[in-house]
């Protein structure tokens, strides 16, 4: 893909040159908080943990004298931070902690990291994203941009995904959400494993309410921490959200909704290994919750019972009734 500027953080620059003392540094997954950290790595602000083992990563703090060490998704590495304030200690070294991690999982890491600051990373305006949909190289016309620009809900690099494929042949692809798929989920099924694909496609089942973890895990049969590595690599690709509410278990969604169909399509409806939807839809705290998804997959194709959809729509109180509708043509 080609390079992007970074465009509209010129705030969050100037913020975080500023910040001293332990971060942690929020924002929703795909947003563009490591690439603004790359930015900022440029001009000497930190070292990213790379996963080192903690001999590795001593040495490389003794010879880079870092003043800040960056520990990225720190709600999957507790026990990383744990370890890293630890080193500090024995090393008597002067270096700041930035826990990167998303807005629901901000208390967790807080626990670990306890006195830091935080800040959090906004999504970027919907002309700043039509910035980077033309830096990429989309330049009309304006319905186009603007499909990508809805789509992209203010995340740039999906953006640049989308406008990516649009400039490479797939128009129709960004419309019905296939180009992420054949983009995205592809890619993360060969570096991840096809666990990565299941995985996407339960949260695309689950809707827009979402799903936790733990379902998510008994569904697949894996276990809590098998998952949570497979949400940490597929959230880099920025179509993975976090559900608001209040709950104490965070709950997860693939965004945009186009994506869920089509993911829905192929992980319950198309090929070898297919999940059983049944089966699925049995695991949610609602199965309704469901229906929107099921039905935009039959809209992509995908053999849905009818039936099966009946019974969702008389769960769900008919609140699907035109979208259900929509099938009968």
């Amino acid at each position: 893909m080609p390079e992007v500027p970074l465009i509209g953080r010129d705030d969050e620059l100037r913020q975080l040159r500023g910040i001293s003392g332990d971060l942690i540094l929020m924002g929703k997954p795909g947003i563009g908080k490591t690439f603004l950290l790359q930015a900022l790595m440029e001009e000497d602000w930190g070292l990213f943990d790379a996963g080192w083992g903690v001999s590795q990563l001593e040495d490389a703090i003794r010879e880079l004298r870092p003043r800040r060490v960056v520990v990225d998704d720190a709600h999957l590495s507790e026990d990383r931070l744990a370890a890293l304030r630890q080193l500090r200690r024995e090393m008597d070294a002067r270096f700041d902690v930035v826990a990167v991690t998303w807005p629901g999982q901000h208390e967790l890491v807080a626990s670990t990291l306890p006195g830091a600051s935080r800040y959090e990373i906004g999504e970027l305006d919907r002309g700043q994203i039509l910035e980077v949909v033309k830096e990429v190289g989309v330049a009309g016309p304006r319905e186009l941009q603007a499909r990508i620009v809805e789509q992209a809900l203010g995340r740039p690099g999906l953006a640049v995904t989308l406008a990516y494929a649009c400039i490479s042949g797939y128009v129709h692809e960004v419309a019905t959400g296939d180009a992420l798929l054949n983009d995205l989920v592809v890619w993360f099924s060969r570096t991840l494993g096809d666990e990565a694909r299941y995985v996407l496609g339960v949260l695309a089942l689950a809707g827009n309410a979402g799903a936790t973890l733990p379902q998510v895990a008994r569904l697949l049969n894996l276990n809590t921490p098998r998952v949570s590595r497979l949400i940490r690599g597929l959230a880099s690709g920025g179509t993975i959200d976090e559900v608001p509410w209040s709950g104490p278990v965070s709950r997860l969604r693939v965004q945009p909704e186009s994506l869920r169909y089509a993911l829905v399509r192929d992980v319950f409806y198309r090929g070898a290994g297919q999940l059983d939807v049944t089966d699925a839809v049995d695991h949610l705290d609602h199965p309704s919750d469901a229906l929107l998804p099921l039905i935009g997959a039959a809209h992509r194709g995908a053999p849905v019972d009818r039936p099966f959809l009946r019974t969702l729509l008389d769960q769900s109180g008919w609140v699907a009734a035109a979208d259900y509708a929509s099938l009968s043509t």
